[in-house]
């Protein structure tokens, strides 16, 4: 081959450099579904390799290839393997030195090789792995480091419950929990309720606290998903007998294998670190060949703890001390938690919202001094991703439409729309089969009506000890049994007034409950109440989800506990009182559940519905922060004395008849949200987005041509209008492609041997129109002239030149910002004009262009170029707040959403929300145009030019 040549040959091969994967979950049969499809095209393609000397050469001979050379969508059996094009290469090179080649050096095919074929390693994730809480310079260990394993395992035995009938629960003895954690990890990687139960040799009758029967066999007894000893048993069947044994001696070189595995991608990256721990070459080979077969693909996430953490608590876990304890014992303190860098926030959605609540706190603290108390709820929403905010949004659409169809249910029952406490009480019926659990009486279906005394709602474990007033902690039962009951447990109740013939009927009725699970279960049947009350009511009237948590603690070191003096009782008998000097806590954190039971309570749910129906009003965020900030710890005793005393009372305890914080309290909400004719009610406030992210431009190129005729499509293509056609490549077998779309097929342009493009083109039509009406036969697909299976087509389309590159077009990006011009017309009036700015110009113009939109649908060489007399006034943002007053004389505030091009009209949305918009405003003929900058506090400032 000629220089030349030899240079085309090796461009393309390093266009088409194949696939070679390192990472480490791509191995064997473990791999992901999409690679592992990959691999086993490659494979089967391989296969008919060992007929040809190259890669190149079964693509060019082998009648597989005869249609197509590349893959298709989801079809990778024309993938080549990297290697493969890396032996091709070493060929060519070869053969080109044999025959007299001056150029094809050895030096020059490795440089090639080294250029072409190299692909960055993975990121490993090693350096992004958080502190321990309990050891300084100690990262988190991995999940899967056995050394974890058995400390979550020993965590959960130390507080595992066993009880047999009615007698009292008890705990696991340290002989029991050295049993159960024999032999941990080496015969299986999931560790049963059933098969503890073998292992302790426990009595027939004996049950699990809070684990169902039923569900013994299939329930891990430490880990929600993977198993127990998950890693333990991986680590171990890599090894072999010998080696495990030999590092079972040292725990902290296993739990370094574990992490290794876990926090690095690239298979070198991970030979070095085994190698740097001291392992021996065939125990690091027979790991490497592991991973490389994916053995170790669930070897992700890591613990909350260092390695070395969880092998001090052991000990402690060994001998049946409770987590908290077994820290104490060797000085850690269990409820520390270490400051969090924003940076090291992997979640760029916490991260964000995080970020913007300090930012919001330092500003209200800038304006209005040191703040006393803080009491934080954050939307359920805050802090997750595009993601799990979908599926959060999934859920509620699922649970809305299957409380539609309770609520139909129900609206048979009484004969007219239930309320939302009469839907409540229907759904809790329906789930117990209309019986009450605690009699076992029935429940007439008529019963579900609010004025209906007979039932009542009940919260299963009281109200006013574990502060639970969710769905899983409320049973419908007769009122006698309420009044029974009082404020105890089930089975505090049953043990002091009944038999335990009676508990065991009750506890059979607890499972004959299908739809009951988990929780609720757990709530009906618990015995050691006492034990857990608080533990359950803290983690019940506080909000511990991430972002919440991070974003207290930030506040708690921001503003830690003050001194302040007490009156304390000094003397026995109480005749004198004294001041004594204590820490008080400043920074609360309450969940949405108390929020809103305490928003109904106090009236103000009608604030944010409207017909039955809820209002898109972001301002309901502000009603859910007085609520919040009325949500005193005062206000939360007392509340709780209230329930108490209904409790005792054998009365209904819902939290309804919580008193408000202040006479009035709703109307100076209503007032202060709202606005009235004297006050203008909240603002809200959004921040403007003036980043230019995103994409300059589309990456499709669609072909530009310039055809001349009479009109822009015809039924023929010499007949295109003249000027710039844009046309766009169309699969056939698309549903959308239809027999009219023939019509905008052009002609080729004249290239090779093509001596007529119009025949080539027709007789192309022809074979499309006869195979569409024959219903688009698959097993009979479209011919060219030549035999070659047509795929797709490019047609004419009204798309408009948009941006030019490479000879054709690419769709815009998004509008970077729109500039807002004026000038004064011929009658002295202003005239407001728009001149739309993308990325691509930031980035390739030295100035602004300055044109405006012309209204009417016209081309961009059509609009108004502004000169000197036109004035800048100011830019538009996504977000940016307006106030417009019409021709008509009306005021329209919002923030501006976007700009229609083809018509120069803009699109605001009301200050209150985002969900409503307007479209269609022109702005050339508006009598007034303002842009405003609002601040945190929802001050607003007029921009002025």
């Amino acid at each position: 081959m000629t220089n030349d040549e030899l240079a085309v040959v090796l461009g393309h091969i390093a266009r088409h450099r194949g696939f070679r994967s390192n990472s480490k979950n791509d191995g064997g049969a473990n791999a992901a579904d999409e690679t592992s499809k990959m691999k086993k095209a490659m494979e089967t393609t391989r296969e008919g390799l060992a007929r040809y000397h190259s890669f190149g050469a079964m693509i060019a001979s082998d009648p597989k290839f005869a249609d197509r050379k590349r893959n298709r969508d989801k079809d990778y059996s024309h993938t080549a393997k990297r290697s493969d094009l890396e032996d091709e290469v070493r060929t060519i090179f070869r053969s080109q030195t044999r025959f007299g080649s001056l150029v094809a050096s050895e030096k020059l095919s490795q440089a090639f090789a080294d250029a072409a074929f190299f692909q960055r390693p993975l990121q490993d994730s090693e350096d992004m792995v958080g502190s321990c809480p309990f050891e300084p310079g100690q990262k988190r260990t991995a999940r899967r480091a056995p050394s974890f394993e058995l400390f979550r395992f020993l965590s959960r035995l130390a507080n595992l419950k066993l009880t047999v009938g009615r007698a009292p629960e008890r705990r696991l003895t340290p002989d029991e929990i050295a049993l159960a954690a024999k032999g941990f990890g080496e015969t299986k990687k999931s560790i049963t309720f059933k098969s503890l139960r073998e292992a302790l040799d426990l009595d027939p009758n004996a049950r699990f606290s809070g684990v169902a029967k039923e569900k013994e066999s299939t329930l891990d007894v430490a880990a929600r998903t993977g198993g127990a000893a998950y890693g333990t048993k991986t680590l171990k069947d890599a090894l072999g007998d010998a080696p495990w044994r030999s590092l079972s001696r040292v725990p902290e070189k296993l739990d370094r294998i574990a992490e290794i595995l876990s926090f690095r991608e690239d298979m070198k990256a991970i030979r070095n670190g085994l190698e740097e721990i001291g392992l021996d070459g065939l125990v690091v080979d027979a790991l490497m060949q592991a991973t490389a077969n994916g053995d170790f693909k669930d070897f992700t996430r890591a613990a909350h703890i260092s390695a070395l953490a969880a092998r001090n608590i052991i000990p402690g876990l060994r001998e049946g001390l409770v987590y908290s304890d077994a820290c104490t014992r060797v000085g850690y303190d269990h409820a520390a938690r270490l400051a969090v860098p924003l940076s090291q926030i992997g979640s760029p959605v916490t991260r964000k919202a995080l970020s913007e609540a300090l930012k919001q706190v330092r500003a209200v603290v800038r304006e209005y001094g040191p703040i006393d108390y803080f009491h934080i709820e954050l939307a359920r929403s805050v802090g997750k991703s595009a993601e799990e905010r979908k599926k959060l949004t999934d859920g509620i659409e699922a649970r809305n439409v299957e409380k539609e169809k309770r609520r139909k249910e129900a609206a048979e029952h009484l004969g007219r729309a239930p309320s939302d406490d009469e839907l409540l009480r229907y759904e809790l019926a329906k789930e117990q089969n209309f019986k009450c659990i605690y009699s076992g009486d029935p429940i007439d279906p008529a019963g579900i009506s609010a004025n209906d005394t007979r039932y009542q709602v009940d919260h299963i474990l009281p109200w006013s000890r574990f502060g639970d007033d969710s769905y899983v902690n409320k049973t419908l039962c007769t009122a006698r049994s309420n009044q029974n009951k009082r404020g105890r447990t089930p089975f505090e109740w049953f043990d002091a007034d009944k038999t335990e013939a009676e508990w065991m009927e009750y506890s059979a009725r607890v499972e004959d409950l299908k739809e009951v699970k988990g929780r609720k279960k757990r709530n009906y049947s618990i015995k050691d109440a006492a034990s857990v009350e608080d533990k359950f009511k803290a983690r019940n009237l506080t909000d511990t989800q991430w972002a919440t948590r991070l974003l207290a603690d930030e506040l708690k070191r921001m503003f830690p506990p003050r001194e302040c003096e007490r009156v304390v009782t000094v003397r026995a008998d109480g005749g004198n009182d004294g001041l004594s000097i204590v820490e008080e806590r400043r920074v609360f954190t309450r969940p949405g559940a108390i929020t809103s039971k305490l928003r109904r309570a106090w009236g103000l749910e009608g604030l944010k519905k409207q017909d039955g129906k809820r209002i898109e009003d972001d301002r309901h965020h502000a009603v859910d922060a007085l609520v919040l900030a009325a949500t005193t710890e005062s206000l939360m005793n007392r509340l709780t004395v209230e329930v108490q005393k209904r409790e005792r009372e054998g009365r209904p305890d819902d939290i309804f008849h919580c008193s408000q914080p202040w006479p009035g309290f709703r109307a100076d909400v209503q007032r202060t949200v709202y606005g009235s004719e004297t006050m203008p009610g909240v603002l809200v406030s959004r921040a403007e987005r003036r980043r230019a992210r995103g994409k300059a431009h589309d990456a499709t190129v669609r072909q530009v041509r310039g055809d001349d005729g009479k009109k822009r499509f015809n039924t023929q293509p010499h007949e295109i209008a003249g000027g710039k056609i844009v046309y766009e490549r169309k699969d056939v077998f698309d549903k959308n492609f239809k027999e009219s779309d023939l019509e905008k097929i052009p002609y080729p342009e004249p290239y090779g041997k093509v001596a007529d493009p119009k025949k080539m083109r027709d007789e192309m039509v022809e074979n499309l129109r006869e195979w569409i009406r024959k219903g688009k036969p698959k097993d009979n697909p479209p011919r060219s002239m030549r035999g070659d299976v047509i795929r797709k087509v490019r047609i004419a389309t009204d798309k408009k030149v948009a941006f030019e590159l490479n000879g054709g077009t690419v769709d815009r990006g998004n509008m970077a910002r729109v500039d807002v011009f004026r000038k004064k017309n011929k009658k002295g009036a202003w005239e407001f004009y728009v001149t739309p700015i993308y990325p691509h110009q930031i980035v390739s113009l030295e100035r602004p262009p300055n044109l405006a939109v012309k209204g009417g649908g016209g081309e961009e060489s059509d609009w108004y170029p502004l000169g000197g007399e036109a004035e800048f006034l100011w830019s538009l943002h996504a977000m940016s707040l307006v106030e417009l007053v019409n021709s008509g004389g009306e005021v329209i505030e919002g923030y501006f959403r976007s700009l229609d091009r083809n018509t120069a009209a803009i699109t605001v949305s009301p200050q209150t929300t985002n969900a409503i918009i307007r479209k269609g405003i022109g702005v050339k003929t508006l009598s007034s145009f303002r842009k405003f900058t609002i601040d945190r506090l929802g001050r607003k400032f007029e921009i002025q030019r």
